[in-house]
């Protein structure tokens, strides 16, 4: 990807710059600069996914695929608190901006006020600007919030993920702990096989 991307920018500068005339006429390389900054998203993704492919060879031993069975196990009921989660996101968003969006820097619009519920999920809410700007609708907004977010769907997501646990347990208990790898499996029949076919030793008569 990278010998791909500069062999790109060196075919557009020669094909779209006069250099006779470079001192006098001005070119801009925005084009390329963001040519060079969507190459860089793709090699971050790919060596994301490069990191997760490691996964894929820990099939010789069950143990070290438990996140992979965690989340084949939880992904149906994972996937439904996401939906769940994210409608109450979007009614919460809604909200906070229509309330909020005169006077409260957070819920200044509605694209920034989703953004900042989602650090709301781990971060404080910032209770005294919503209280300057209402006392009622800002303790109400806060309780709720408090409330619906991080008391009862995080304990929702956090009991989905606990079951699943339980249940990829119970599976890794019914399964052999021994680590097996298939080329030292391999290996044992050879040295089985041979042994089977090793000629016994005559000893003469005494």
């Amino acid at each position: 990807m990278y010998a791909v991307t500069r062999v790109w920018v060196w075919k557009y500068m020669v094909d779209y710059i006069s250099w006779g005339e470079y001192e006098h006429k001005f070119y801009s390389l925005r084009y390329l600069q963001r040519v060079a900054q969507v190459c860089t998203w793709i090699l971050m993704v790919n060596g994301l996914l490069l990191f997760f492919k490691v996964f894929k060879y820990f099939g010789f031993a069950p143990r070290l695929l438990f996140i992979v069975a965690l989340i084949r196990t939880s992904w149906m009921d994972v996937l439904i608190f996401l939906i769940a989660f994210f409608i109450i996101m979007l009614a919460f968003g809604l909200s906070g901006y229509i309330a909020f969006c005169t006077d409260v820097y957070a819920f200044r619009s509605f694209s920034k006020s989703l953004g900042n519920l989602f650090q709301y999920v781990i971060a404080d809410m910032d209770l005294d600007a919503l209280l300057a700007s209402n006392k009622f609708i800002g303790n109400t907004y806060y309780i709720l919030w408090s409330v619906l977010m991080i008391m009862v769907l995080s304990n929702v997501f956090i009991a989905i993920l606990c079951d699943a646990y339980s249940e990829v347990q119970d599976d890794l208990k019914n399964t052999k702990s021994e680590v097996q790898i298939p080329e030292f499996k391999m290996f044992s029949k050879f040295m089985t096989l041979a042994a089977r076919l090793r000629l016994p030793r005559h000893t003469g008569d005494r």
